[in-house]
């Protein structure tokens, strides 16, 4: 067994990469640590799920992770294993909840099964820091039977016809409400493999933003989306889009095969951009310059924009929020980025090497928000 320790200050490692800070200490004051615990078996197989120490709640909670996520049975089917034939993956992923005081750990076993044939699973997990007691439906909705409801006419409004004609287990309904994580942007159900399942052979997942939410949830999980302007320019200095786990700068490879890359890239003025099955990533695109190998720009467009700087969905809103710009860029018809964008114009903030443009869309709404290293030229 190999360990590989992050001290409180080094927790963000463990988030997906992009996500904002870690829970360095939690409520009572404690120092929380991570442990990333692997095995490695035959074949490349691997199994690795996350140690929380400093506390009688952490503890709590990587007990529960252990069991509920059958861990101990993984390992021993790990140590079963020949180089030949499926092999096995366990991993984990912990993902920064929109509230205080809480952690999603969500860990997927893809491969080899406990039962049945190769296929993934995904064991989600939602936990109090406090006292380490698991978060349930019934703790975050104030009605799980009127949040499914309200949850399944947005799945046919915004997600059923997204969903390739060429998946085999396509099945949104119904919603299991019961396999949840909360994120910065809303809270992501997860599927079993028989009724919904990607191209990569994942079970599928899909994200409800918040917003979708309204009037449902519970007040302890109203994420205080009240983002203002430090934290939006805080996000660019950073090179990341609040809620999207990735940022500017990192490898492109690592990050395709990472956020699960499975058709052709598109194409982009000076480069491609890619779509990727990771729920945090539906309506968002990577964007590589030609031959850069890295990540240089991310978009997010459509219904999803405003999702990302909640209380700017108009011109107006985000200028009184961010101030006047430093740039503003017309996309005319036949401009290149017109095939992206649409027609309008957009506004540019740069915080050092990074920008952020909000376009506009010719009735002044925002359509698209993207970040991108400042000297890739997007823009210009």
């Amino acid at each position: 067994m190999k360990a590989k320790r992050c001290l409180a200050a080094g927790l963000a490692a463990f988030f997906a990469a992009g996500a904002a800070a870690c829970f360095g200490e939690e409520p009572g004051g404690e120092t929380l640590t991570v442990t990333r615990m692997e095995s490695a078996g035959a074949g490349g197989s691997l199994v690795a799920y996350p140690l929380l120490t400093g506390s009688e709640s952490a503890s709590r909670i990587s007990a529960d992770v252990f069991s509920s996520a059958r861990v101990g049975e993984y390992l021993a089917l790990l140590n079963s294993l020949s180089g030949g034939g499926t092999g096995l993956q366990m991993d984990y992923t912990l993902i920064r909840d929109p509230a205080e005081g809480m952690v999603s750990v969500v860990l997927s076993a893809k491969g080899r099964m406990l039962e049945g044939r190769p296929s993934q699973v995904w064991y989600p997990l939602v936990y109090h820091l406090e006292d380490g007691s698991r978060v349930t439906a019934e703790d975050v909705f104030e009605d799980p039977d009127a949040a499914c409801g309200a949850i399944g006419a947005y799945l046919e409004e915004y997600v059923e016809e997204g969903l390739s004609d060429y998946l085999e287990n396509r099945e949104l309904y119904p919603v299991p409400m019961d396999s949840f994580a909360l994120c910065e942007r809303g809270v992501i159900f997860y599927y079993d493999h028989d009724a919904l399942c990607f191209l990569s052979g994942f079970s599928g997942e899909v994200l409800i933003p918040y917003r979708a939410l309204e009037g449902l949830l519970r007040q302890d999980f109203i994420p205080n989306e009240g983002e203002g302007a430090e934290t939006v320019f805080s996000c660019l200095e950073e090179g990341r889009l609040r809620g999207v786990p990735v940022k500017l700068g990192e490898d492109l490879e690592s990050t395709l095969l990472r956020l699960r890359s499975t058709v052709d890239p598109s194409w982009w003025p000076g480069g491609e951009c890619y779509e990727t099955e990771d729920a945090r990533m539906r309506g968002v695109l990577i964007v590589s310059m030609d031959g850069s190998g890295t990540v240089d720009a991310i978009l997010a467009r459509g219904e999803e924009a405003d999702g990302f700087i909640p209380g700017a969905g108009e011109r107006k809103d985000w200028r009184g929020m961010l101030g006047e710009p430093d740039d503003t860029a017309a996309v005319a018809p036949g401009d290149p980025l017109e095939k992206i964008l649409g027609t309008g114009e957009a506004d540019i903030y740069r915080r050092g090497d990074c920008l952020l443009a909000l376009h506009a869309g010719d009735e002044g709404k925002l359509t698209g928000v993207l970040i991108a290293i400042s000297q890739k030229g997007i823009f210009e």
